[in-house]
Order: structure tokens, then C-alpha cells, then sequence
């Protein structure tokens, strides 16, 4: 399997997370982060393609394996529009009462395996994975308990 810190076969990109709670309740950050936009010029991967593109939501900036986020790891399962993970605790804990703006950063690796072959055949480009496009579309709340 292809290491994810490999830029040939990885990309990576940093996320930062601002926030702040002045309630008087503690509080918790959900996100959820969406696939949107999939397109596959060269035909629609199957569901054994896909099982060799993976995403996972870090707090290292140097390997996809350490500091990765609770539910926020997986491989993708379509190319319909539709939720990687839902509702996922980022901070993985409440936010103090009196919180004032503090960050955290984050980095989202995405990464398609060394396991994946496709062959194409003379000179007809055939690889439902070749010239693939998406978007990553993040959404969230911060909620009081």
C-alpha cells in the first residue's frame, strides 16, 4: 500500500479550526465532510476502485497514520454526492465556558493505494481512476450541552 505521505500518490491539505464558546455551557464541535462534484472521465469507478481511495482527517502534518481524528478515516464507497462522516467531535472533548478564540489545525490526506492496477489496453485509456476530479466539502455545528 502506497504510503500516504508519498506526494505521488497523496495530497494533503491543511485545515485550520477557529472557535470560540462565551456561553455559559460547555460545548462540542460536529463536522461533517461531504463528497461532491465526482467525475471520472474515463468511466465510473466500481465499488472494488473506490476501495483503494482513502481519506483520512489528522492533527500530524507529516504522517497520515498519527493524531488521526476518531471516525474520520475510511475509504470512499461511491461517487454519488453524499457524507465521507457525519457529526464527528473534532476536538474530541466539550469546549470550556469562557473560551476565546483559540485555533487548531488539521490536515486532510487523501490517497490512492499502490494496490489499485488497472490495465489499459493499447493506446485507449480505460482506468475509471485515471483524471479523477472531486470536491470536499466541509460542514458543522458547535453545539451546548
Amino acid at each position: 500500500v502506497s504510503s500516504c505521505t508519498n506526494s505521488t500518490y497523496a495530497m494533503k491539505k491543511e485545515l485550520t479550526l477557529n472557535y470560540a464558546n462565551l456561553t455559559t455551557n460547555p460545548a462540542n464541535i460536529y463536522a461533517t465532510l461531504s463528497l461532491d462534484n465526482f467525475t471520472a472521465p474515463n468511466g465510473t469507478p466500481n465499488a472494488a476502485a473506490l476501495e483503494h481511495l482513502h481519506y483520512v482527517l489528522t492533527t500530524s502534518s507529516s504522517n497520515c497514520a498519527t493524531g488521526v481524528v476518531t471516525g474520520t478515516e475510511g475509504v470512499f464507497t461511491s461517487t454519488s454526492d453524499g457524507p465521507l462522516f457525519t457529526n464527528v467531535n473534532l476536538l474530541g472533548t466539550s469546549i470550556p465556558t469562557g473560551t476565546t478564540v483559540p485555533s487548531k489545525k488539521y490536515y486532510l490526506w487523501v490517497w490512492l493505494d499502490s494496490d489499485y492496477a488497472h490495465p489499459n489496453t493499447g493506446s485507449v485509456i480505460s482506468d475509471p481512476m485515471q483524471n479523477i476530479s472531486f470536491d470536499l466539502v466541509w460542514s458543522g455545528t458547535i453545539t451546548n450541552e
